[in-house]
């Protein structure tokens, strides 16, 4: 239901040109800067914050490193370049 109604808001901007949806751009961003902060506190108040066990932040293997290297990297170039490749269409 959620995944529709997301649709339902994108389909009449994704009509326009991103020139013309600036405004929206905008309120995205601000929305995304605000729903992060909101998270980081959330996250931060959790006691036991940061676990350091559970998560470590180096992996014997190297295998597991690369292959999460390479969606992050993938996931970074595409939001980055269908922006700028839409307008052009």
């Amino acid at each position: 239901c959620s995944f529709l109604l997301v649709g339902v808001a994108c389909v009449p901007l994704a009509w326009k040109n991103l020139d013309d949806n600036v405004f929206f751009q905008w309120v995205a961003i601000i929305g995304l800067c605000v729903l992060g902060a909101v998270w980081t506190a959330f996250l931060v108040q959790r006691p036991g914050f940061p676990d350091l066990k559970a998560l470590p932040v180096y992996h014997a293997s190297p295998a597991v490193m690369q292959e999460l290297l390479g969606v992050l990297l993938f996931n970074f170039a595409l939001m980055a370049a269908l922006p700028s490749w839409a307008n052009e269409k």
